[in-house]
């Protein structure tokens, strides 16, 4: 039933003999943005959903005409995996953000800061979003070096070193 909607939505946004669509996702996504008010960060999104996902005519050119969200929504629902790949994407790039910031740190008091930020990004994330996306083997294991990484510099900067033990005293009379 899903495939048949989405089939009439884009069999919809093909009636009529319109121009072909821009040819790169940039401008489909800066077409549909001027024929309604998308935010900055959702067309950003959508650049890199149609990037990632090498979306065909059919649906740039259904983006490219979509008049509201609901429509770009429903041109994009049939791209098999892109929003799943869409997020991962992201939070993957903002989580290398987050060990990059950390890894910069000197002190304690930066460290903080830094996981401070980043407990309020997730909390966000996790409001904004029904269920978090599945992620692949091989994304799991590059968000577990991220954060493997990401853990070290935190121990570095609050005066660790990257030990998990603290140096023992020197032992007097040898």
């Amino acid at each position: 039933m899903r495939q048949l909607l989405w089939v009439a939505a884009l069999a919809a946004c093909d009636k009529g003999a319109a121009p072909p669509a821009p040819a790169n996702c940039k401008d489909v996504v800066t077409k549909a943005r001027g024929a309604f008010d998308m935010r900055l960060e959702r067309a950003e999104q959508l650049v890199g959903n149609c990037e990632l996902s090498s979306w065909n005519d059919t649906t740039k050119s259904c983006v490219a005409k979509a008049k509201t969200q609901d429509e770009v929504d429903t041109c994009t629902e049939g791209v098999a995996g892109a929003k799943r790949h869409m997020k991962v994407a992201e939070a993957m790039k903002k989580m290398t953000e987050f060990k990059d910031q950390m890894c910069a740190c000197k002190d304690t008091a930066c460290a903080q800061q830094v996981s401070d930020v980043m407990t309020k990004w997730g909390q966000q994330e996790a409001q904004d979003m029904a269920e978090p996306p599945k992620m692949t083997e091989e994304d799991t294991k590059k968000f577990a070096q991220v954060g493997e990484d990401m853990g070290k510099c935190m121990q570095k900067a609050m005066g660790g070193g990257g030990d998990m033990l603290p140096p023992q005293p020197a032992s007097a009379g040898r």
